[in-house]
């Protein structure tokens, strides 16, 4: 059974949650962690440690990008923690125009901007180059 970890900024929270629902068709056995879900963040849980915590039990770290996620500190900081943790990372467009990272040179992008039930959704590499 594999376990996800959703990374996102807040302003994507609608994509995130139209993503979760599509996951949990596409993976019914999955666990699939983001702090909003059934199972994320709790009143009273050191927020942080849990998200450590949930990285390190996850096996697919998934980054929904966006501008505001790409200049998070804390998305920066979970995706910094997942690639210590040589976590399989797949990043997701949540949007249109989004601003170039390096960080992400060598990871292939789903392009999800038109939303999560895009029969067309499609790898690209950096750049916006089909695949």
């Amino acid at each position: 059974m594999a376990r996800i970890f959703i990374s996102y900024s807040r302003v994507d929270l609608a994509f995130v949650e139209q993503l979760y629902k599509r996951l949990q068709q596409m993976r019914p056995t999955a666990t699939i962690w983001y702090d909003k879900a059934p199972h994320g963040l709790l009143g009273g849980d050191n927020w942080w440690n849990t998200i450590l915590d949930a990285i390190a039990a996850s096996d697919v770290f998934i980054y929904v990008l966006s501008n505001e996620s790409v200049q998070s500190k804390y998305c920066q900081a979970e995706f910094d923690e997942a690639r210590r943790l040589v976590k399989q990372i797949i990043t997701i467009q949540a949007r249109d125009k989004i601003e170039r990272i390096d960080d992400f040179d060598d990871i292939q992008l789903i392009d999800m901007k038109n939303g999560t039930n895009d029969g067309d959704a499609t790898c690209r590499r950096r750049g916006y180059t089909p695949c």
